[in-house]
């Protein structure tokens, strides 16, 4: 495993340890996740002499990788999405499950976390579980390798497809809504506007969030913390409590989104 992480590491990749035999960071070696991943060679020769067995994981960084989980029937929804459009060659591996890794180089923007269930794409913070890690169901292995292609540009077509939409408008709020009304036309919004995902422009998106509730909605801090908790379970991971907090007090102290919407229908009113 060490030789194989610090291969990595000398390919530009960085690696963090996982739990021996599973896919979650070792949080005895890195108690921030994938935050903490490194290409230092003495950093990583120090967390795998405390935990040899430990699988390894690749951080994404700058790249694209397409997630193909066949529990979900990831392959066959991946064949679906690409209608026989061409696809470069590049790295491939198999996972411990059965599934696939399709490497790519990441585009200049931030992407969605998901084309379909089964079919994830991972970039930024997000990491993979890379050869030859194992767990119980098996071993990760590459079917092609790092040394045999080099890693592509996704084509156009994925790119675009994976691309993350701009966010639906606010829709106007009239001064008849109450608080309830307010509440559940921000749930039905905050459903179209996806969830965060980290690595993916996350940060932005949940203040984003945040300031849609308490500003756009003009949502009371206690209804607004509501929704918003609710809508952190969707996210990729979803955001400690004591984080998303200050994520909502941030947009009610120093939000720059207007309150157009309510300003403009007080003033017509």
């Amino acid at each position: 495993m060490i030789r194989a992480a610090l291969d990595y590491a000398a390919r530009g990749f960085r690696v963090l340890p996982l739990e021996p035999g599973g896919k979650t960071p070792l949080a005895s070696l890195v108690r921030h996740g994938s935050h903490q991943a490194s290409d230092d060679e003495s950093v990583i020769a120090y967390w795998w002499s405390q935990a040899p067995a430990a699988n390894v994981g690749v951080r994404c960084d700058d790249l694209c990788v397409i997630d193909l989980d066949t529990r979900e029937d990831g392959e066959a929804k991946w064949i679906a999405i690409r209608r026989g459009r061409d696809l470069p060659v590049g790295p491939v591996a198999r996972t411990a499950t059965g599934g696939v890794h399709l490497l790519f180089r990441r585009p200049g923007f931030s992407c969605v976390g998901k084309l379909a269930t089964g079919v994830d794409v991972l970039t930024g913070f997000r990491y993979f579980v890379a050869a030859p890690s194992v767990r119980a169901e098996g071993r990760y292995r590459w079917e092609v390798s790092l040394d045999a292609v080099q890693i592509p540009e996704a084509p156009a077509w994925l790119a675009e497809m994976v691309k993350r939409p701009e966010p639906p408008p606010v829709p106007r709020i009239e001064i008849t809504d109450d608080t309830d009304t307010r509440a559940k036309r921000a749930r039905a919004y905050l459903r179209r506007l996806g969830p965060a995902i980290e690595g993916s422009g996350g940060e932005p998106h949940t203040f984003y969030a945040a300031q849609v509730l308490v500003r756009g909605f003009a949502l009371d801090r206690g209804t607004a913390w509501s929704l918003l908790a609710e809508w952190n379970a969707s996210c990729v991971p979803p955001w400690p409590e004591q984080r998303l907090r200050r994520k909502l007090d941030q947009a009610i102290e120093h939000g720059r989104m207007t309150l157009g919407a309510l300003l403009e229908n007080r003033r017509a009113a």
